[in-house]
């Protein structure tokens, strides 16, 4: 069953002084229905506003992306320029991927050793930097750096963190996100689940081993999180 034209438009709400407080998609009806008591607080300003577009989306997928590109902006908007309340939308920010960087060349997953391997997808909005956008070295340490499900016994054999991307970012294989020399295992932090955060020893130096940009090789062996080279399997 197809949804209602009008179920698929992009609405906002402003504070009084002008800033948004809420990014939606849905009808009319939606957004002067119940909504959350945050959304309320808006509701009560002064002044507040509900804009909407004019015409609907095609389809409640193109409402996402559209609602997806607004949050976005507004996550990353000096503070003083938003007031944001919704935070249920961010999940669509997974919509939003930008260009890799990529070289000629493969990283053979026989050459490491000492390696612990991991998976980083296209990331909602959190706390962790995304694995897109341009990232400097360090922002892109930061994310990839936590949190692993990685046992005492191998990480104590560690040496070495590579990043790649999963399928959903690149569905013919992986690239290599970045490469870094890790510290003993006995500097890294366990939080209350058990999972590490890997000390590393430059964040800044991504690409320690020269293969960062390169399609990653594993003919004979996959993981779906994480991985380690032979010798620490």
């Amino acid at each position: 069953m197809t949804s209602k034209p009008d179920q698929k438009r992009l609405f906002l709400y402003l504070w009084g002084d002008g800033t948004v407080g809420y990014i939606g998609k849905g009808s009319k009806k939606r957004a002067k229905g119940i909504h959350p008591d945050e959304v309320e607080k808006i509701r009560e300003d002064p002044g507040y506003r509900e804009l909407f577009t004019e015409e609907p989306f095609s389809t409640k997928e193109d409402a996402r992306k559209a609602e997806a590109i607004a949050i976005w902006v507004l996550a990353h908007a000096p503070a003083e320029r938003k007031r944001i309340r919704n935070r249920s939308g961010r999940k669509h920010t997974e919509y939003l991927k930008q260009e890799l960087f990529t070289r000629p060349g493969q990283a053979d997953y026989e050459s490491f050793d000492n390696t612990l391997f991991v998976k980083v997808g296209p990331d909602k909005l959190t706390d962790l930097p995304l694995i897109f956008g341009r990232n400097q070295a360090v922002d892109m340490a930061e994310r990839c750096r936590q949190y692993w499900d990685v046992s005492e016994s191998r990480a104590k054999k560690l040496q070495r963190l590579v990043a790649l991307t999963t399928k959903d970012v690149t569905p013919a294989g992986s690239i290599v996100l970045g490469s870094w020399a890790i510290l003993p295992s006995y500097t890294w932090s366990i939080d209350k689940k058990g999972y590490r955060s890997i000390e590393l020893a430059d964040p800044s130096d991504w690409d320690s081993d020269g293969n960062r940009g390169k399609e990653f090789v594993a003919k004979d062996y996959k993981f779906r999180t994480v991985g380690y080279s032979k010798d620490v399997r």
